[in-house]
């Protein structure tokens, strides 16, 4: 159900209009890296969460997604390129763009900035973004590694971050970090990940053709070659579909992986075949050695994959060990493998039972419609308080 603009935050309906100037939709420009699956999830939230005009624009020069063409709401994208982007960090290229993203600004007349990456665009925001309301949205290293590099880092995430008036955090353990950078009262910090859509949250249960599925990045965090060496150890007959390709670590994980007949390699897959491989198989393996809020691991939760997960904070404030899935130890391969076998030794029902409480968990806490129905209601209030110390 949409939300009629700022309906939620003043029953009031001359503070309302106050809020809103008379306008019947939100203006939000969002700064954003447009090939990346988190923007496309904030704007898909965002068009579907009640009247809204978006504008985006992106500074990496790997493309746009091609999701994000097909948003109604989304009038117009926005390409500044100023050099290759490093994934490693280090792009301070990106500051070459403040010009060009303050002229953005000033033509759309925006009443939010929605910045999305702490260090990057967070920065250009906070620089660019006049008088319009400035919302931070944490994706993970850039408040948790970023800020702790350098003295430099520390005090540019300080700057940015003291320029904001919300601040969004996919976990509980960023929001603790984030406090440590800025002094802000507590109902303008949002501790929730965008989440998973409807189309997920309500896909038919099907047939478990694999035992478990990994779909993390190719990359050193996610610790691939000691997920496949714990498979290696389990009795289990069952497959282990591996999805991903490319990073440093591809020819050596293609390497291991041939080992192992009981591992698929699937490679890269378009978003919905990804869905549709968690669907069908029984248990989401992933070893993370740090983490935010994880899509995937939500995902695998809505469709009946019981998380097998690293024991690290971000994953314990979603997986009770034993109750809705098993927390596995990096440090010892014999005892992952160990709890791990434990878990399936579990009758059926049982199993059962953790599918359910994981998709009532991402019901009610990991849902995109739900968690941007919350945003929007903060933001309002965020707003209106604005609009009463500005008057």
């Amino acid at each position: 159900m949409q939300l009629e603009i700022c309906d939620t935050f003043d029953r009031n309906e001359a503070k309302m209009n106050e809020a809103s100037e008379g306008k019947s939709t939100f203006r939000i420009l969002l700064l954003a890296d447009a090939s990346s699956i988190h923007t496309e999830k904030w704007i898909r939230g965002l068009a579907g969460s009640g009247p809204v005009e978006l504008h985006l624009v992106t500074m990496n020069p790997a493309g746009v997604r091609a999701g994000l063409r097909d948003v109604a709401a989304l009038t117009g994208i926005e390409e500044f390129y100023a050099g290759p982007v490093q994934e490693g960090g280090g792009n301070w290229r990106y500051l070459l763009n403040v010009p060009r993203v303050a002229r953005a600004i000033r033509r759309m007349q925006p009443d939010v900035v929605i910045a999305i990456y702490l260090t990057s665009y967070g920065l250009v925001g906070a620089l660019a973004k006049g008088n319009a309301v400035m919302v931070h949205v944490m994706i993970g290293s850039d408040v948790m590694i970023t800020p702790g590099k350098h003295w430099l880092h520390e005090r540019l995430s300080r700057y940015a971050l003291a320029r904001g008036d919300l601040y969004v955090s996919s976990s509980n353990a960023m929001t603790g970090r984030l406090r440590e950078l800025v002094d802000a009262p507590e109902d303008v910090i949002l501790t929730q990940q965008y989440g998973v859509e409807d189309w997920v949250l309500d896909h038919p249960a099907l047939p478990k053709t694999y035992g478990f599925v990994s779909n993390r990045a190719w990359v050193a965090n996610s610790n691939i070659s000691l997920l496949l060496r714990i498979f290696g150890r389990l009795r289990s007959p069952g497959t282990l579909a591996l999805i991903g390709s490319g990073g440093p670590v591809e020819a050596q994980i293609r390497r291991e992986a041939a080992g192992d007949s009981r591992i698929a390699a699937l490679g890269a897959l378009e978003y919905r075949q990804n869905i549709e491989v968690i669907a069908r198989s029984g248990f989401y393996f992933s070893m993370t050695a740090s983490d935010g809020a994880s899509l995937s691991l939500m995902e695998a939760m809505a469709l009946g994959a019981i998380p097998v997960v690293s024991d690290i904070e971000p994953n314990r404030e979603w997986v009770r060990q034993g109750v809705n899935g098993v927390l596995v130890s990096l440090a010892d391969e014999s005892a992952a493998a160990q709890r791990i076998e434990t878990l399936l030794a579990q009758p059926r029902d049982q199993l059962d039972a953790m599918r359910e409480r994981n998709r009532a968990i991402i019901r009610d806490r990991g849902s995109l419609t739900r968690n941007m129905a919350r945003f929007r209601e903060r933001l309002c209030t965020v707003i209106a308080r604005r609009r009463e110390r500005q008057h």
